[in-house]
């Protein structure tokens, strides 16, 4: 038996969480794009029993969402069906990326005992798969963590999310962006990595945790910071195109997370962005 198994190993986190069990020895079976698809029930014949199921498969990006809502939706929903099915057949633990679902809360920063509020299709897959989980926990007794990350970045992530998009246009020596004022609370993917091992390792029933850095900045702010960085001065273009019930400020409060798995972040925004710069040299001054 595995002591992990884990689901969408091609994706952004999936890598990096891979690297990292390699790092740790750790006793794994990783399932990426190639193996199959987790939508339907023939591809997890082919997997082994696992301890504990960590489920970073799913289709993200918010404004394809709104464009392909039945297929955020469908997908999501049925991946984890399909985990809860496995996590009840084999006894396994489950660890649950989900989202930040609070819309435009007025309570900042935001708590795990704070509104819902479902503000996109694909928070609403992210909120239903949470549904989903605890009918399980309650009926068939799995044990769940689930995660609810607010914003992260950092290295091989795709470049319509904000800070690659931010870093590949400089390199044409203007960018493009719809608004400057939405804010936003951004954990580096290394201190993330850090706190999904320790969720696959402490079980405590069905538990819901704020995941964040605890600071949020503007994406005006953002772009001062890769200045300073870059030693280069952006040229911005604003669109005004905003973008479908936008999201003006998010903070979590970690403190949960921090007191169950006695983790804090350790990377602030400056030195995340430092790092993803140092290792493409294209980003910097010539």
């Amino acid at each position: 038996m595995y002591n992990y198994l884990v689901l969408g190993a091609s994706g952004f986190i999936g890598k990096h969480f891979i690297k990292f069990l390699k790092s740790k020895k750790a006793n794994f079976f990783a399932v990426d794009r190639n193996f199959g698809n987790l939508k339907f029930s023939k591809t997890w014949r082919r997997i082994p029993k696992a301890r504990t199921v960590v489920n970073l498969a799913s289709k993200i990006f918010v404004p394809a969402s709104w464009i392909l809502t039945n297929e955020f939706l469908t997908n999501n929903i049925k991946i984890t069906l399909n985990m809860l099915d496995y996590a009840k057949k084999n006894n396994s633990n489950v660890v649950q990326m989900s989202s930040y679902l609070y819309g435009n809360t007025k309570q900042i920063p935001v708590d795990e005992n704070s509104k819902v509020e479902v503000s996109n299709p694909y928070s609403l897959s992210k909120y239903l798969s949470e549904k989903i989980c605890k009918f399980y926990n309650e009926n068939n007794n799995i044990s769940c963590n689930i995660l609810r990350t607010f914003n992260l970045y950092g290295e091989f992530q795709n470049k319509n999310f904000l800070i690659p998009s931010i870093l590949n246009q400089i390199k044409k020596k203007e960018i493009y962006l719809n608004d400057l004022k939405p804010k936003r609370d951004l954990l580096y993917i290394d201190d993330f990595i850090k706190l999904i091992y320790k969720a696959s390792n402490k079980f405590s029933e069905f538990n819901i945790f704020n995941i964040g850095y605890g600071k949020s900045y503007s994406i005006n702010e953002i772009i001062k910071i890769i200045e300073k960085i870059t030693q280069k001065k952006i040229k911005i273009k604003l669109s005004k195109n905003f973008r479908k019930n936008e999201i003006y400020n998010t903070v979590a409060n970690i403190n949960k997370a921090k007191l169950f798995f006695n983790w804090t972040p350790k990377t602030n925004l400056e030195t995340g962005l430092k790092k993803i710069i140092k290792n493409d040299i294209s980003y910097r001054s010539k």
